[in-house]
């Protein structure tokens, strides 16, 4: 109704029709593991404008792989034949797919029993070679070669990964155990063990101290065992042992130097000299000088004294001092 200044009025009317607001919704899953195919969302969706995940469009489907694991807004918006505009939004996470690890060594020795791949996070399927549960069994390989395992996890969302490692079974390094011997009780180990990490030595279940050496001293002659435990540079363990036989050796009472000779040529006691063992183990002078202090002779175990002076002359019946 309408009335003008001059008091004139009129009438129009006209029909108004009100079209509900289809509401829409949209149904995403609350998460998906980021290695899963490109998938649509569905939901209550009577039109059809824009959808979007961060601003980004997805009108064509979802692809995990390109947005990568985090949390997600999935807004769709548009209007109606009625052009009634509907917006609504909700959240989906993408999941990290797991990282499995597993742990053992790179090299394994073929003499060890078995050794144990510890497995993180735990509750997987392990297959491979030479397993028994989760423990590798050497002794059924062969040195040298490459053995794989495999592990095969699944998180509490469904969300899976593997991994794969590689070991190679090796020899330990044998210690060879080699020795001389010499006039004072000594065991001297002629190898020098540079390929090994470390040896140690045990003589009758004593350990002996290598700090001066492979030399070991034993305090009577006779038969000792020696064992040598090694270390080598892949962490392989060995022993060797061997039965050392200790000869007779130089002790105090042998240090006697003879105090008379008859040098007459019957070859008996004709030269003065130490005794065959002196002669055997060490170099010796014996200074010989008369009763007045005069040089006469320095005999050695290669030049004996004979009875003849430095000068060549045969030396008398009587004393002289050593």
């Amino acid at each position: 109704t309408y009335t003008d200044g001059n008091s004139c009025s009129n009438v129009i009317s006209d029909d108004v029709i009100v079209h509900q607001t289809i509401p829409a919704a949209i149904n995403p899953p609350a998460y998906v593991c980021v290695d899963e195919p490109t998938f649509v969302v569905t939901g209550n969706l009577p039109f059809f404008q824009t959808m979007t995940i961060n601003g980004q469009n997805v009108m064509a489907g979802i692809d995990p792989q390109h947005f990568g694991p985090g949390n997600y807004v999935i807004q769709y918006a548009g209007a109606d034949a009625n052009q009634c505009p509907s917006t609504v939004t909700a959240t989906m996470e993408i999941k990290p797919l797991p990282t499995p690890i597993l742990t053992h060594p790179a090299t394994i020795c073929l003499n060890v029993d078995q050794v144990t791949v510890q497995m993180t996070p735990a509750g997987g399927m392990l297959t491979g070679d030479l397993l028994n549960g989760n423990n590798i069994i050497p002794l059924s390989g062969q040195s040298g070669m490459v053995y794989n395992l495999n592990y095969a996890y699944t998180d509490q969302f469904g969300c899976a990964n593997t991994t794969t490692s590689s070991y190679q079974l090796l020899d330990a390094l044998e210690p060879t155990l080699n020795y001389t011997t010499d006039c004072f009780f000594n065991a001297n180990i002629v190898e020098n063990y540079k390929q090994f990490a470390s040896v140690s030595f045990v003589t009758d279940g004593v350990p002996m101290h290598t700090e001066n050496g492979y030399v070991f001293n034993y305090p009577v002659e006779g038969e000792y065992l020696i064992t040598v435990n090694s270390v080598d540079k892949n962490g392989c363990t060995s022993t060797a042992d061997i039965l050392a036989d200790i000869p007779v050796g130089l002790r105090l009472p042998d240090y006697q130097v003879p105090n008379v000779i008859t040098a007459n040529g019957d070859n008996v006691n004709d030269v003065l000299k130490m005794s065959a063992k002196y002669d055997e183990c060490v170099e010796y002078e014996i200074v010989i000088v008369n009763r007045w202090g005069h040089h006469v002779y320095t005999a050695t175990k290669q030049d004996p004294f004979k009875g003849i002076d430095k000068g060549g002359n045969e030396v008398g019946d009587g004393r002289s001092e050593e």
